[in-house]
C-alpha cells in the first residue's frame, strides 16, 4: 500500500481487500484515530478470519481457502490470487454448498466467476441437494 512515508508492505492482496482498507482508513480518520497509528494496525492485519487466509506455502506454490460463496466474491477472490501470483498457474476450486448455490437456477450467477483460473473445478455433493430437496443439478449446468 501506498502511504506519504513510501509503500508499506500488507498482509492482505487484492482489489477487495485494499478498498476495503481504504474505507477503513476514511472511517478511522473520522472518528480520530492517528494515520500513524492505523498504518501500524494493519501492516500485521492478516485478514478477515476464513476470507483468503493461507493454508499452506512451499517453494512450489502457495493454498488458500476462501469462504466466498457469493458469485461477486468468488469471482473477486479468483482474481485477486491470479493478480498475486500472474506468473503462477492457478488451480481454483469452488464448492457449492449453500441453497442459493445449489439452486439450478441461481447456477448462472456463477458464470465466468472462476474465469482467472488457469484451471477451475466446482464440487457439491448430490446428497446435499437432496437434503435440501432442490432440483438435482447436472453436470452441464
Amino acid at each position: 500500500m501506498e502511504t506519504e512515508e513510501g509503500p508499506l508492505p500488507l498482509e492482505v492482496f487484492g482489489a477487495h481487500n485494499l478498498n476495503n482498507l481504504a474505507g477503513s482508513k476514511w472511517i478511522c480518520q473520522q472518528i480520530g484515530v492517528d494515520e500513524a497509528d492505523f498504518y501500524e494496525a494493519i501492516s500485521t492485519f492478516s485478514g478477515a478470519s476464513k476470507r483468503l487466509e493461507k493454508v499452506a506455502e512451499n517453494k512450489n506454490g502457495v493454498v488458500y481457502k476462501d469462504f466466498a460463496h457469493s458469485p461477486s466474491k468468488v469471482k473477486a477472490t479468483t482474481e485477486a490470487v491470479k493478480s498475486q501470483y500472474p506468473t503462477r498457474e492457478l488451480i481454483a476450486c469452488l464448492e457449492l454448498h449453500t441453497y442459493s448455490s445449489l439452486n439450478a437456477d441461481f447456477l448462472e450467477h456463477y458464470k465466468g466467476t472462476l474465469d482467472a483460473a488457469d484451471k477451475a473445478v466446482v464440487f457439491y455433493s448430490p446428497h446435499a441437494v437432496e437434503i435440501k430437496k432442490l432440483e438435482s443439478v447436472s453436470k452441464d449446468k
